[in-house]
């Protein structure tokens, strides 16, 4: 797997026990689609973004936010960054068709604001991997890939990492890269993911 100054990859960050009750957490949640933010307020918007966000029970949820609070110094550590907290996580779950076109997740180019507010690391965790077979549970298509390079507005883009999916596998990546994530073909993509400030 990958690793850069710019991103990371932490395999076995959830054990497959953990894996499979978010997944049934999710399977279970309240659906509705996943908005886009633009730096103000969210909308809806197919043509960008097409997934489900799941709201799962509070005690998930909770355990979940521990998580991320003593993932937060490890990411200080490996980003050299001082981070004041995270956003609350998303469940998702993409569905054959469902995709998110390339975006930044920061508000800004620059990990330099002065806004506490501006995310300044993105983590996706793999709840589920790739099938090898229509018989597996699992998905196919769903990349997520990172273009480090192109940052910039109007910077060329390069072929880009592409991260293939692990069950258990934390991605942490700087808010400001370049990603998307392809149209899964088949099956059932879980992720979490969340953005430390």
């Amino acid at each position: 797997m990958s690793d850069s100054s710019e991103f990371c990859c932490v395999r076995n960050y959830f054990n497959n026990y953990l894996c499979k009750i978010y997944i049934e957490e999710i399977r279970s949640g309240h659906f509705r689609p996943a908005s886009v933010d633009s730096g103000g307020d969210p909308y809806l918007n197919a043509s960008l973004r097409r997934t489900t966000q799941v709201s799962i029970s509070q005690t998930a949820d909770r355990r979940l936010r521990l998580y991320l609070g003593e993932l937060q110094p490890w990411l200080e550590r490996r980003f050299r960054l001082a981070l004041h907290g995270f956003e609350s996580p998303q469940y998702l779950l993409y569905r054959p068709g469902d995709f998110f076109t390339r975006h930044i997740d920061s508000a800004k180019q620059s990990t330099r604001s002065t806004s506490a507010l501006e995310r300044k690391v993105s983590v996706v965790v793999y709840l589920n991997g790739y099938a090898s077979n229509t018989a597996e549970e699992g998905f196919k298509g769903g990349s997520l890939t990172l273009f480090p390079e192109a940052t910039a507005e109007g910077a060329p883009i390069s072929n880009g990492a592409r991260l293939d999916p692990v069950p258990g596998l934390l991605v942490a990546f700087r808010s400001y890269i370049l990603h998307e994530v392809s149209p899964v073909t088949f099956g059932e993509r879980f992720t979490i993911v969340s953005w430390f400030y």
